[in-house]
Order: structure tokens, then sequence, then C-alpha cells
């Protein structure tokens, strides 16, 4: 699972929404990840810069985006736990935009586009365990 989680630029091969994810830095449990992705509701969308500063430790993978040119504060965690012959993962995040949207519409976005993005992590980690 964080094999997949970490593989920075093969995002956008399984997270579709996702059209960019490069490396700028790398240095030992800390990378630089600079994202671009879209999101699409209805007729408008809207396209999202993050510069992600990563930290990897053991389980954990910790992210804060240090841009801020689409949100003003952006942070979340992956925490993957061994359980029952498997593995539970725990997604922690907390953005506010930096632009406008109604409180229910971003609601609504978030919902959607966390429960596809758990969706497509299923399915890349399902694919992998096949390799």
């Amino acid at each position: 699972a964080l094999a997949v989680l970490s593989d920075y630029e093969q995002i956008p091969r399984f997270m579709p929404d996702v059209r960019k994810s490069v490396i700028l830095e790398r240095g030992p449990k800390r990378l630089l990840v600079e994202q671009e992705a879209v999101s699409q509701f209805m007729m408008f969308s809207k396209k999202v810069h993050l510069v992600l500063e990563v930290f990897e430790d053991g389980n954990a993978i910790r992210f804060t985006d240090k841009s801020r040119k689409s949100f003003q504060s952006y942070e979340g965690s992956w925490l993957a736990e061994a359980k029952n012959g498997g593995t539970t993962i725990t997604y922690t995040l907390t953005a506010k935009p930096g632009f406008d949207v109604p409180e229910f519409i971003l609601k609504r976005l978030l919902k959607r586009d966390s429960g596809e993005m758990i969706n497509r992590l299923r399915q890349e980690f399902a694919a992998r365990a096949l390799r």
C-alpha cells in the first residue's frame, strides 16, 4: 500500500484527475512534490496547484502544501497499519481553498473526489498485488 501511495510520479496514471506529479527534490525521508489536478463539477472546472512537502516515516506519509497557490492551507497524512492479514489505511486532510466556493458545493466535491480516489487506489493496490 505504501509503495502505491509513495509512487508520486506514477500518480497521474491511476488517478486521472491528477494531471502532473513531479518530484522536485528528494532527501532522506523528505520530498518536495509538485502536483496539478483538475476538479470538475457540472459545467465548472478548477485547476489546483500544489507543492507538497512530504515526510515519509515508517508507515506514515505526511504532507503540507508550500505553494499556497490554490489553498490557504492544505495538509494531511496517510497511515498504513497491518490488521487482520491486510492493511488498514487512514487518510486525513485539512484544506482551506484559496478561491471562493460555496461550502455545500465544496463538501459535495470533497466527498465525491475522496470516494473516487479511494476506489482508484483500491484498484491500483489490487493490480500491484497480482504482480
